[in-house]
């Protein structure tokens, strides 16, 4: 009985989760906070080291450049997530 109820109610978690797309909306959030700490890690670079000049753009680009690429595919990988359709075929619009 207890077995039974277990089984019951982590079948209907799961379904919950993929039917709302946690999955998906935790590499949005992550995404998000990521590049929220890495835009303040360069302003903050850009405030206390000013006096490099074309080095500091240098720097920031360095970072910031391979930054965008990851953050393009964790967003490609959160479109993918959120298109998933769990086994069942997508429906066709007429």
């Amino acid at each position: 009985m207890a077995l039974g109820a277990v089984r019951s109610t982590s079948r209907s978690f799961w379904a919950w989760v993929e039917h709302h797309h946690i999955d998906a909306l935790g590499v949005l959030g992550i995404t998000l906070w990521l590049t929220f700490d890495v835009m303040g890690w360069a302003m903050e670079y850009a405030e206390f080291h000013a006096d490099k000049g074309a080095s500091l753009a240098a720097i920031i680009g360095a970072v910031l450049t391979p930054w965008a690429l990851i953050q393009g595919a964790m967003f490609k990988f959160y479109l993918d997530l959120r298109g998933k359709s769990n086994g069942t075929p997508p429906e066709v619009k007429p």
